[in-house]
């Protein structure tokens, strides 16, 4: 075998398995309420331990802040003109931001 392509398989493989051990978490919910630049989402089981107060998460097509949590309900901070566009009634996925992500790399 070429020693290229050998040298580039293995740093592919080695690429792709960090990229799986930093994996973000991610949690499906469906919008409750929308008010002005505040979403309300509601899990179907308690809050994962990720999704706390103060956290950022990608949610809606953004980066977003967890105003808060109570039980299933999770309040998330976002733009009006942003929450406008947001439907009642529709599903969302929450993922985690890594830890790579929130220091940029």
């Amino acid at each position: 075998m070429n020693p290229l392509i050998k040298n580039t398989a293995i740093v592919t493989s080695l690429a792709l398995s960090c990229a799986a051990a930093f994996a973000a978490a991610s949690l499906k919910a469906k919008v409750v309420a929308v008010d002005a630049g505040k979403v309300t989402i509601e899990t179907a089981g308690a809050a994962p331990a990720w999704l706390q107060q103060g956290t950022s998460v990608q949610a809606l097509g953004w980066p977003t802040k967890v105003v808060s949590v109570d039980g299933n309900k999770v309040v998330l901070e976002s733009t009006p003109s942003r929450a406008s566009n947001v439907k009642v009634a529709s599903d969302l996925v929450v993922q985690e931001i890594s830890k790579q992500e929130r220091f940029g790399c």
